[in-house]
């Protein structure tokens, strides 16, 4: 019997059917026997010898505060009174084998910026005010009769430096004044690897800290939606990192990962995928959705790698995979897991959408589940560019590719990857722009075609990438139309020398918007 944790709460945790599960499970404020404030932890770790809730107010001593088991639901629990907001804390797991493995809370709401431990501290607190932007979103299919212009972007790159607050100004006026009507924001759950852009995930709960506090994530949404933008996050169900402090073995057995290396390794990535046979595994999932569409007042989800969900082989080699039981490659517990999880979040009120991150050409991805498809309200399409350019070989295109080069001129290995894909395969691709993106600007230049002293025409420059190298040296490059001429112009400027360049190495010429379209 559960002393502290709802037991009617853990056995749908552990149905699988669970879309509230961080409202038991994780650390949340709680009342104690004399009316004082103390803090409730609880973790599903059901392999374990022993679980210990170590910390910051306890000098990290295993022995200081032993849970106990919460009946034979597998979570452990207690109460720690002299845990305060902020707090540092970790699980420490004794396994079958021996080890003690110090593990983040995978229900954690807060975690360090540049660290790797949980933070004491309750569901967020925030006073929303879009309440009337939320009364007219209507149901997530009135989205088809709406245009939609959405604009992608990492936080981290958009304007380096800037948190959650500031960005909340200066992000969402710059996508107001541009025309959109939703920001994508890459992954904001807590993950401990920088250049991963939050694609590798150690805390499905918690807002990362690099920029702010959770409640200042509220702010940002709450801000959009006041300008009437909505903000859809790239959410990653699919796999999660090795970190130790991680997923990973989280008791010392295989709890979020299946078992057999053939189904949880992903060599592409170097990740584990997620276990969808695995009932608790689903509700974890399943809340974490529903935590950032209600509690975050997100707008909707982009359900990234949505294929390697599906295929049991996808990015593996033969002999790499283990067939289902049918002896095909279709991963049925996530399609099952797909319909569940749509199902959930077409019955919440406001209009939430999801999106499937799909690039294969499964059948029914958008139908909805009545009808036997997996329920999204939209596909994602990854391969419009192959798409376009095989349907209009005759056409050239302007590929306007925001990739990564390195310092030294050359591709980054995504870079590469794009380059490789598309831009290699197809002679009718006429412009690559490469580079780390660092905001735009624009100038206009007057142009004196008869030599009288007086323009005659306006030649229009967008600045559409700065690369800084260090303080004594980088390039801006310049993006250059002529109304006159309708000619387009890739030119690079280096500061350092005050001189202007062809820019060659991106495969950049002067060509007409004739020629172009």
């Amino acid at each position: 019997m559960s002393k502290f944790t709802d037991e009617t709460a853990l056995y749908y945790f552990n149905r699988g059917v669970s879309t509230a599960a961080y409202r038991e499970l994780g650390c949340h404020e709680a009342t104690g026997e004399y009316g004082e404030r103390v803090y409730r932890f609880s973790v599903w770790a059901p392999n374990a010898e022993f679980v210990s809730v170590v910390g910051s107010f306890n000098f990290w001593n295993v022995e200081a505060d032993r849970m106990e088991r919460a009946g034979t639901t597998g979570v452990w629990e207690i109460t720690i009174g002299v845990a305060q907001p902020g707090d540092l804390y970790k699980y420490a797991i004794g396994t079958n084998t021996g080890e003690v493995l110090m593990k983040a809370d995978p229900f954690a709401f807060r975690c360090e910026s540049h660290g790797t431990a949980s933070l004491v501290g309750d569901l967020p607190d925030y006073d929303w005010s879009d309440g009337e932007y939320l009364d007219c979103s209507g149901t997530a299919t009135d989205a088809y009769g709406r245009p939609m212009n959405i604009y992608e972007v990492h936080l981290g790159s958009w304007k380096q430096g800037l948190g959650y607050r500031e960005l909340a100004d200066e992000l969402i006026d710059y996508v107001a004044d541009m025309g959109y009507t939703h920001i994508e924001v890459m992954p904001l759950m807590a993950y401990p690897y920088d250049p991963s852009w939050g694609y590798q995930v150690t805390g499905y709960y918690a807002a990362t800290a690099r920029y702010g506090e959770p409640e200042e994530l509220m702010y940002f949404i709450d801000r959009a939606h006041s300008m009437g933008i909505g903000v859809i996050m790239d959410w990653v169900p699919a796999h999660f990192t090795r970190d130790a402090h991680g997923l990973r073995l989280f008791d010392g057995t295989p709890l979020f990962e299946h078992p057999d290396p053939r189904r949880s390794d992903m060599p592409q990535w170097g990740t584990l995928l997620f276990n969808f046979e695995q009932t608790q595994v689903q509700s974890f999932l399943l809340s974490s959705a529903m935590f950032w569409l209600k509690e975050f007042h997100f707008d909707g989800l982009r359900v990234d790698a949505v294929s390697a969900m599906l295929y049991l082989d996808f990015g593996k080699n033969p002999g790499e995979w283990l067939p289902n039981r049918y002896g095909g490659h279709d991963n049925l517990d996530a399609v099952a897991f797909f319909r569940k999880l749509n199902s959930a979040v077409a019955a919440l009120p406001g209009g939430k959408m999801l999106f499937a991150e799909e690039s294969s050409a499964y059948p029914y991805v958008t139908r909805p589940v009545s009808e036997d498809g997996l329920g999204f309200v939209f596909k994602w399409n990854m391969g419009w560019m192959n798409d376009v350019l095989n349907r209009y070989p005759d056409r050239v295109a302007i590929l306007l590719f925001h990739g990564y080069i390195n310092a030294d001129g050359t591709f980054m290995s995504i870079g590469q990857q794009m380059f490789d894909q598309v831009v290699s395969k197809h002679a009718n691709v006429r412009l690559v722009l490469c580079g780390h993106v660092r905001g735009t600007g624009y100038r206009a230049d007057d142009v004196d075609d008869t030599g009288d002293g007086k323009p005659d025409h306006r030649v229009n420059t967008m600045i559409y990438n700065y690369q800084h190298y260090d303080q004594n040296c980088g390039q801006l490059r310049l993006l250059t139309f002529d109304p006159v001429t309708r000619s387009i112009e890739v030119m690079t400027y280096s500061p350092v020398s005050d001189y202007y360049f062809k820019d060659d190495y991106f495969k950049a010429e002067t060509f007409t918007l004739e020629d172009a379209f």
